[in-house]
């Protein structure tokens, strides 16, 4: 025996409920189109929210490559003086003279 309820099983295709008209009431469509309006809403916050953070990040990285940028364009500019530094100091001390007659007695012979 089928049981009474709203939704019966019988032979008929036709559910029990035929007095419920096929379009929805006004207020129920209005009430939907408020709900689906809404969570268009949310969904545009949320994602305007994550584009935010992931645009807050990736500002956050470049500030950090490009003080290490800087911190590295001037240890680069401070090894390259010391660099010069060291190179002129090391060909002063290895001078050589071409052309100049030596004396054969030395220092000791020279006049006053």
């Amino acid at each position: 025996m089928a049981s009474k309820g709203r939704f019966t099983r019988s032979n008929s295709t036709k559910p029990d409920h035929e007095d419920v008209p096929d379009v929805a009431p006004a207020w129920l469509q209005k009430f939907a189109a408020d709900i689906l309006i809404s969570m268009k809403q949310i969904i545009e916050e949320s994602t305007a929210g994550i584009a935010h953070k992931a645009i807050e990040k990736i500002q956050n990285t470049t500030e950090n490559q490009s003080a290490i940028i800087n911190y590295m364009q001037k240890q680069n500019r401070q090894l390259n003086e010391r660099v010069i530094k060291l190179e002129s100091r090391t060909m002063r001390d290895n001078l050589m003279f071409c052309g100049i007659k030596e004396e054969q007695n030395g220092p000791e012979n020279l006049k006053n």
